[in-house]
């Protein structure tokens, strides 16, 4: 998400790097289906191009719906020669997620939660993005073509951790009653 979608005025940008890259390549927005702990609805969508708007309200379609492989984007680029590698900081059993990564056909699944040694996020609960990114790179030197979806956990709650606490970076309109910090965070 662009924070300037929110109408704030930051003390400065809070993601220039994201805006450099979207000025030197090719940039665009999409809808996410889900809040709050929806997020594996949101990867099936953009995993297979399949809306859940037409499931039942509350539809896990990881957990109730892929019982067999299907169509998806790591199937279609495994067919044009790519090696597919999914990099996970969550859990493998949350929504089920190692048996939906078969199904869609991942050559690779990284599940980082499971390795003691990588770095914890400020939050100290879930890999740091360092970590996603060095595997990332690592994947990227392995073989060519290649496809990689990682997902990072270290933004998903608490909000008021004070981890940002004494960041230079701060919002200058701040919405009334946030007693805890959390639009910092």
């Amino acid at each position: 998400m662009d924070p300037n979608d929110l109408g704030w005025r930051y003390t400065s940008d809070p993601i220039p790097n994201i805006r450099a890259l979207g000025e030197a390549y090719t940039r665009g927005y999409s809808i996410v289906p889900e809040r709050f702990g929806g997020s594996s609805n949101t990867e099936f969508e953009v995993l297979t191009g399949m809306t859940n708007f037409f499931l039942p309200e509350g539809s896990l379609p990881y957990r109730q719906y892929l019982k067999q492989p299907i169509p998806s984007l790591p199937r279609t680029l495994k067919s044009f020669g790519y090696t597919t590698t999914a990099i996970h900081a969550d859990p493998k059993y949350y929504y089920d997620r190692e048996r939906a990564y078969e199904q869609l056909s991942f050559d690779k699944v990284v599940w980082l939660s499971e390795r003691p040694e990588v770095e914890r996020a400020a939050r100290g609960r879930w890999p740091a993005d360092k970590a996603i990114v060095q595997d990332v790179i690592h994947e990227s030197q392995a073989a060519s073509p290649f496809f990689v979806f990682a997902f990072p956990s270290s933004t998903h709650s608490p909000y008021t951790f004070g981890t940002y606490k004494n960041s230079d970076l701060n919002v200058l309109d701040l919405p009334d009653g946030d007693t805890f910090g959390e639009v910092k965070e």
